[in-house]
């Protein structure tokens, strides 16, 4: 009798036990599961190719709410309640999107216009290839009624600029609608103004002029000049005592004007896998956090009445919150800035309420804060790269946790534990962006890890102290000596950079670009890592990247590539693409081969080029008398692709898979063409559609 209720005590702490790790279990999966299907919701929300109804919104959430209040209590496992909170992070993904697109909604320039006079304060200064790019905020443009404005303008300035940041301007401007993508595929710059309520683009003809009009009269409009001047002086200041060599680096680091900064410098911290330090991300944010958070609690813990009554990181903390707080507005407030802040604001948030700083429970409520706020993020490269890298980071730093010996705290401060730390951070981070890079940029920075297991140590013990030096020297007037300092440590990280750049000249073009598919499987391993602590994670990830390099390895690339800009790529055998001018457009190029070398324009009646897989390609300048009807070269199964410049077509030619007009490519948008088993697949990229941000 005794034996049985010990039998049965022990089953039922057994069953206990059970029920606790499922708990646990939960506790840990549910909350990043809720947010990956938050993400997930938003970008099924931008992936469709209308505009969903209110309606059809609301029911969404409706349900995913009633599913979660309903089910959660009786629902019997925790895979029914990951479900079930699934389901309703998709519903508010779905919501967050619709929502963000109605409240940004502003007016946007419908036709290009000739030369007119714009009007309007600069808000920001940007380098670009062809000149310094202004983003203006009109007062007023000629020929526009006060309503019809955009809300934002950014115009190409190819002269000097003369004009600083915050200040009135006139400008003569050719002004256009956001372009969308030249090719199929390629990023959608028309979406990403919708969100910036950027209503137009164009150039200035000659130089801007200073106005005589004053601050704008709306208060938000008012505080945003007086930011981009405040901005725009440090940036000089920043420039002037950095030193010329690595001056706009660190302008561009301490304010986000990359305005100084030459393209050649930025190139080469992208080509070196260095380019997170450029943009105003989680590291800055994270320097000027722990700086003050460090220098605060220092200080407090000299006060000894106050170090022994009250824990003094919380105060520490919480002048940490303000520094970046101030930060987030001098920097320009960006959108990957805003993703940094929230992202630090958790983590000193769990420093506040004593949670624990570094979870994925902080990663979670990071994430939904970000898509909630700013949808449309979930497809910049930004937005992936950086969660990909903090996940990754994070799995990896609670599995070196479990595995470290008792006095793993005792060792956390020696260099041996500095340098495994560095080469762990490095090498998963690496790995973790790896995937999204490929795919958004079609590149490979193969001596990434080096150039950061170099440049890291520069930033931790010279750059981050550099800064510390000249935040304690400002208010003695001795600013410079810290700037001076900054600047050398930054000369030296862009000679790391042109070092990798030079290493990884013959490696970093990719002749073969990443399907979708194959960056699906990649995420699904990347996502059992994080999710999973088990051997389970291990052959998931071991057939994640099988089904991901098997994707990318037999998958064909498009052979040609016709842009609006008037340049064609071409697929040839066994190499990457040449690029070769023909039409005659002012459009953009395409993102996906933006910087690329063009070849020399074929100047021959017919130029022939060999495509991959024993395909040709003919381009035709001139129609000659032979070769006036064109429908006699047309045949469905053909392995002749035909591109004419001239506009002249014969109805017959007109539905031709193998023949491309230039004309076709002014009025249906861009084209990409792939070979199939009898001819060619064609492709336009979509000029306009249902959604606002692309309305016809």
């Amino acid at each position: 009798m005794f034996k049985d209720v010990n039998v049965l005590k022990s089953k039922r702490l057994e069953q206990k036990d059970e029920n606790i790790a499922a708990s646990v279990k939960a506790a840990e999966i549910i909350p990043l599961s809720f947010a990956l299907s938050v993400s997930l919701g938003a970008l099924i929300y931008f992936r469709l190719s209308f505009e969903p109804a209110w309606l059809l919104i609301s029911v969404s959430v409706f349900l995913g709410v009633g599913l979660a209040a309903s089910l959660t209590q009786i629902a019997w496992s925790w895979a029914m309640r990951w479900l079930i909170y699934s389901l309703l992070g998709l519903s508010l993904g779905l919501l967050a999107g619709k929502l963000r697109t109605e409240t940004v909604a502003a007016p946007m320039i419908e036709v290009v216009t000739g030369p007119i006079m714009l009007e309007g304060w600069v808000i920001g200064v940007d380098a670009g290839p062809k000149g310094q790019r202004l983003r203006i905020k009109p007062h007023a443009i000629a020929g526009h009624l006060p309503e019809d404005l955009p809300e934002l303008v950014r115009v190409t300035h190819v002269l000097d600029v003369k004009i600083r940041a915050g200040y009135f301007v006139r400008c003569w401007s050719v002004l256009r609608p956001p372009p969308g993508p030249s090719l199929p595929g390629d990023y959608d710059f028309r979406r990403q103004a919708w969100f910036q309520t950027m209503g137009a683009v164009g150039y200035v003809q000659g130089r801007c002029r200073g106005g005589v009009l004053g601050n704008p009269a709306a208060l938000k409009d008012k505080i945003s000049v007086h930011l981009a001047r405040l901005r725009r002086n440090l940036a000089e200041y920043t420039y002037r005592a950095s030193g010329t060599r690595a001056g706009g680096f660190a302008a561009a680091l301490v304010s986000g004007d990359r305005s100084f900064m030459p393209i050649e410098d930025q190139e080469s911290l992208r080509a070196a896998g260095l380019a997170h330090l450029l943009a105003i991300s989680g590291l800055h944010l994270g320097i000027v956090g722990g700086l003050v958070y460090f220098m605060a609690r220092f200080c407090l813990v000299l006060i000894e009445p106050l170090s022994l009554r009250i824990p003094v990181q919380k105060p520490a903390a919480l002048a940490a919150l303000i520094a970046i707080t101030l930060y987030l507005f001098l920097s320009g407030a960006s959108v990957s800035t805003q993703r940094a802040f929230i992202m630090s604001s958790v983590f000193l948030m769990a420093l506040l309420l004593d949670r624990s700083a570094i979870s994925f429970r902080s990663f979670s409520i990071a994430m939904c804060c970000v898509v909630f706020i700013h949808p449309e993020s979930v497809f910049s490269p930004g937005f992936q790269m950086s969660f990909a890298a903090t996940g990754a980071l994070i799995a990896a730093y609670e599995a070196w946790r479990s595995h470290q010996p008792l006095d793993f705290k005792g060792t956390q401060y020696s260099p041996r534990f500095f340098i495994k730390s560095l080469i762990v951070t490095s090498v998963i981070a690496s790995l973790a962006t790896a995937p999204f890079a490929i795919y958004h940029f079609q590149r490979l920075a193969p001596f990434s890890i080096l150039a950061n297991l170099m440049a890291m140590p520069i930033v931790s013990l010279l750059s981050v102290p550099s800064i510390g030096l000249t935040l304690c020297l400002a208010p003695f007037g001795l600013a410079d000596w810290g700037l001076a300092l900054f600047g050398l440590s930054l000369e030296m990280i862009l000679g790391i950079a042109v070092m990798a750049e030079n290493l990884s000249r013959e490696w970093a073009g990719l002749t073969k670009p990443l399907p979708s598919l194959a960056l699906l499987c990649f995420l699904a391993g990347l996502i059992s890592f994080i999710l999973l602590q088990n051997r389970l994670r291990l052959m998931l990830i071991s057939g994640a990247l099988l089904c991901g390099f098997g994707a990318w390895a037999t998958s064909s690339p498009a052979l040609v590539y016709w842009s609006p800009s008037g340049l064609v790529h071409i697929k040839s055998s066994g190499e990457g693409y040449r690029h070769v001018p023909f039409g005659e457009a002012e459009g953009l190029g395409s993102l996906r081969f933006q910087g690329v070398t063009p070849e020399r324009a074929c100047l021959e009646n017919i130029c022939t080029y060999a495509l991959q897989n024993g395909a040709a390609l003919k381009i035709i300048n001139r129609l000659g008398n032979d070769m006036t009807d064109m429908a006699e070269l047309c045949s469905p199964d053909a392995q002749t692709l035909w591109l004419v410049r001239t506009p002249t077509r014969s109805e017959a030619a007109s539905a031709c898979p193998t023949i491309l007009y230039w004309s076709d490519i002014q009025t249906k948008g861009g084209v990409e063409v792939k070979q199939a088993r009898q001819g060619f697949t064609i492709r336009h990229a979509p000029i306009c559609s249902e959604r606002p941000w692309r309305a016809c």
